[in-house]
């Protein structure tokens, strides 16, 4: 069978837009895989329906003292908020909890951020990322701290940063997993 040369071209033509498809595909459109783990919003909270996103809002409001007064009780649920560290300060008033320095926080924040490789040539340090949740972090006011840092130094949000270049195993086992087995704060 001879092929003739617009036929070869035909054909070789098909192969470099088939080559060009895939590469876009797979270097800039597809995503880093997050199938076989349930979803999660922002805060970690396994979304259960669509409409029901795992408690973002507030606690619950309780009196507490004899005057009367009524304070939110926080949602133990959600360190990733940046207020959460305030609202625990009101529950336990008139104690004191321990709190992340801005000094610490900002470096713990400088690396979660350098952590995120520069582009697909690039490769992403989720070492970086587990050991600052699993072994720097010692409670969930420490994580509204971090959190807090992250915010005030590069203005993105923490959570949704990580979430964009970690795997959904990678934040359920990174991230997700050692936040919810932290204590909820510490007194001091």
């Amino acid at each position: 069978m001879n092929i003739d040369k617009k036929t070869w071209w035909l054909i070789s033509g098909s192969a470099v837009a088939l080559g060009a498809t895939a590469t876009v595909y797979f270097l800039i459109i597809k995503k880093k895989s997050r199938a076989g783990l349930p979803k999660s919003d922002k805060y970690g909270n396994r979304i259960l329906k669509k409409k029901n996103t795992g408690g973002i809002s507030g606690g619950v409001e309780t009196a507490t003292g004899n005057k009367g007064t009524t304070i939110s009780e926080p949602n133990w649920n959600n360190p990733f908020d940046m207020n959460y560290e305030n609202d625990v300060k009101k529950w336990v008033s008139p104690k004191g909890v321990l709190v992340l320095n801005n000094t610490e926080a900002g470096k713990m924040a400088q690396i979660l951020y350098k952590a995120k490789g520069s582009g697909w040539w690039s490769n992403d340090d989720e070492e970086a990322v587990k050991k600052i949740f699993l072994k720097r972090l010692r409670d969930k006011v420490q994580v509204a701290n971090l959190s807090r840092a992250f915010w005030f130094r590069y203005k993105k949000d923490m959570w949704e940063y990580l979430n964009s270049f970690l795997s959904n195993s990678e934040m359920e086992g990174y991230v997700h997993k050692p936040v919810r087995n932290l204590p909820k704060y510490r007194l001091a």
